[in-house]
């Protein structure tokens, strides 16, 4: 979808059709996706120390902000470090989602102080309000103020919003809270799955569709309210939101606040002590004292693939070398008989650049309900 459409979006901001600018990072990122998992830009070349089979492990894009891959060793390795070094032990866990506005959340995309204040403010609500009154607070329509006006002995604001019907949940002008999810602390596997479903990719591939019209249909996991299953997009509406989804450089995507943020006095306390590092022990079996992770670990939790295991006798495979050279590249794949080169990226739509029937419509100036009748993406809604 990303190659065939991409070339067709920057046409139309180049040519005024689209409102829409692209930041740097995020065009870098787009590219970069396109990459991805292909031989032909680079790979790792590992050999069997029994068998001498060989095999390719192509280099990832590293990217921040929606390719499933990457996004998922990322998530992967977060929940990891989360739980090993981060968190308590044994400690249940509740999550907290904060949904801001629509409107907001473009600014708040590109902006970290911004969202870093609001977070600050949300934390120390969170944090000065007992959870036990959490529940009643969502069916009576009453909300805590900010930490500092709470203390002050300021009585809680009154919410003029119908509160969603289950405990821990709530909405007003926009905002939405939801508190209902929650790990025991004896359930290890649960703790680790509530932080990867709080890190996981905004978008899974395998939920993305390109339909025979054209469209792109995207599968959701749970049914809306309404009977809504699935919602189908135009190519160049999925691309500006994946473009936006991208965080800028030395954004940090991850803080962390209270008695885990980097400055507490007690985070010492609270945080997994490191077990000690034996140095006669064998490397693979040493424990690191950094957060890093090696490629090959993170692919098994991430796919449930070893790749360090050979397929054909099940031995240990070794790291040959890294192969970056356009040169050599283009040489070992011919010779191995795989492709050698990028796949390119379709040429540029002319106007008016738009799959959606609806949207085609519009940007000509007609109405939709003139008979050339499509299916309305939620952009064109």
């Amino acid at each position: 979808m990303v190659r065939d459409n991409l070339e067709t979006l920057f046409g139309a901001i180049n040519d005024g059709a689209l409102a829409f600018r692209i930041a740097r990072h995020a065009r870098k990122e787009l590219l970069a996706y396109l990459d991805c998992g292909l031989l032909c830009r680079g790979f790792a070349r590992l050999k069997c120390r029994a068998c001498n089979e060989t095999r390719l492990v192509a280099f990832s894009c590293k990217g921040r902000g929606f390719c499933p891959s990457c996004m998922g060793r990322r998530m992967c390795a977060t929940a990891a470090n989360l739980i090993e070094r981060v968190l308590p032990p044994s400690t249940p866990l509740r999550q907290w989602v904060l949904t801001f506005p629509f409107s907001w959340r473009p600014r708040l995309a590109q902006d970290g102080e911004l969202l870093g204040r609001l977070t600050q403010i949300f934390v120390d609500t969170v944090q000065a309000y007992p959870e036990s009154n959490l529940a009643s607070s969502a069916v009576s329509g009453q909300s805590p103020p900010a930490g500092p006006q709470w203390s002050s002995g300021l009585r809680p604001l009154r919410l003029h919003a119908l509160a969603y019907d289950k405990p821990f949940c709530a909405s007003l002008d926009g905002f939405t809270l939801h508190a209902a999810t929650r790990a025991g602390g004896l359930d290890a596997e649960g703790r680790e799955a509530l932080l990867r479903y709080v890190l996981r990719p905004p978008i899974a591939q395998e939920r993305v569709e390109q339909r025979p019209d054209g469209l792109v249909r995207i599968t959701l996991k749970k049914a809306y309210s309404d009977g809504t299953v699935a919602v189908d997009m135009d190519p160049l509406s999925l691309l500006c939101r994946l473009a936006t989804s991208v965080p800028p450089p030395r954004f940090h995507t991850i803080p962390y606040a209270g008695v885990l943020a980097a400055a507490s006095p007690w985070r010492s306390r609270v945080t997994p002590p490191s077990p000690p590092t034996a140095e006669n022990m064998e490397p693979e079996k040493r424990v690191r004292k950094s957060g890093y992770r090696p490629w090959a670990e993170l692919l098994e939790r991430t796919f449930a693939v070893d790749v360090l295991t050979c397929p054909s006798c099940q031995g240990r495979m070794r790291l040959l070398a890294v192969v970056k050279n356009p040169v050599s590249i283009a040489r070992y794949l011919a010779a191995a008989g795989k492709l050698t080169d990028v796949p390119r990226r379709a040429p540029g739509r002319g106007p008016p650049y738009w799959k959606s029937r609806v949207l085609r419509l519009q940007a000509r100036g007609g109405d939709s309900d003139d008979g050339d009748h499509g299916s309305k993406d939620d952009e064109a809604a």
